[in-house]
Order: structure tokens, then C-alpha cells, then sequence
């Protein structure tokens, strides 16, 4: 908990909600990690990617004469919004598969953006379609190509981890 960012900050935004985190001090396992730094990260909602709701109950009730069917209203209408959390997440791996980084500009911006959407319904962020196609013309734009392990072929001379993985266990079922 202490640090500029915590530990567990680190963590894909650990933010001491329940979140289980798993600690490993095994050599075997953990000799070969090298410690970097946690990379600069966008505001979202600064840059104008997410909108975020404080909307206070007070403020929500204000002047309505049914204050307990104007917040349920309003409750239903924020968590009915389609998440793109599935969608951002299959074109960060694509993007990362294409440019075989994790580590790119774009890849720290979406994985950024993937930390808040994840909570986004307790924070009271707002991500829609129109901001994906913004943040896509804007920031991400590079055509990814999806990954050789999510469709039926393979390549002996892969080069991705999943990929050769899929290799060699077609092989020793064979």
C-alpha cells in the first residue's frame, strides 16, 4: 500500500475492492522477470475517452417528486449501457498479437482504458461505440490482424508463444 503507485496499484489498478492477488516467490518461476517501471499512463477522462458520472443522489433528486423512482430510473439506464470491455479486450490482443509488443504506446493507452472498464460501473464511467471509433481514428491506428491461435491454422515457424504452443501440442496428440 505504500509507494508512488502502490503495489497494488500495479496490479491492473488494484484498487483494495476484494480483489484476490496471487504472490509467487518461487525461483523456478520468478528468476527469469526482470522488474521495469510503470509505464505513464493517459487520464481518460481528462483526454475526454471516458465521461465520468458523480452525479450525487441529492443532485439526482432534486425538484422530483418520486426521488425513489427518478434513481432507479437513472440506475437502470447507466447499467443497461452495452459494455465494450469484451470488445476493447480482443482488439488490445489483436493489436499486441500485430505489433508483437505489449509494450507500445497504444498498447499501455488500451490497456489503460481495459483497467478502468473493468470498474467502470462503480466508478460511473461512460465508454460508448462512438468513443471506441474515436479513440481507434485518434490514437489506435493500426489495423490488427487476428492471431494465428484463434483460428485453424498452423505455422511451424511461429514465432508467438500461443502459436507455437498450438503447434507442438497438435503434434504430440498426432
Amino acid at each position: 500500500t505504500t509507494g508512488t503507485p502502490s503495489l497494488a496499484a500495479k496490479l491492473s489498478g488494484g484498487d483494495f475492492d476484494g480483489d484476490i492477488a496471487w504472490t509467487c516467490w518461487e525461483p523456478s518461476l520468478v528468476d527469469q522477470f526482470i522488474n521495469t517501471n510503470v509505464p505513464q499512463c493517459p487520464d481518460l477522462v481528462e483526454l475526454g475517452y471516458l465521461r465520468k458520472d458523480s452525479t450525487s443522489y441529492k443532485e439526482l433528486v432534486e425538484g422530483h417528486s418520486d426521488p425513489t423512482s427518478t434513481f432507479l430510473k437513472r440506475s437502470f439506464e447507466f447499467n443497461m449501457r452495452p459494455s465494450l470491455l469484451g470488445r476493447c479486450t480482443a482488439w488490445k490482443e489483436e493489436l499486441c498479437y500485430t505489433q508483437d509488443s505489449i509494450s507500445t504506446p497504444a498498447a499501455i493507452f488500451l490497456s489503460t482504458l481495459l483497467s478502468a472498464l473493468v470498474d467502470a460501473p462503480k466508478q460511473g464511467y461512460d465508454f460508448e461505440e462512438a468513443d471506441r471509433r474515436r479513440l481507434q481514428q485518434e490514437i489506435v491506428k493500426i489495423n490488427t490482424r487476428k492471431p494465428l491461435y484463434k483460428t485453424d491454422e498452423l505455422d511451424n515457424k511461429a514465432k508467438h508463444i500461443i502459436d507455437r504452443l498450438k503447434v507442438v501440442a497438435k503434434e504430440t496428440v498426432d
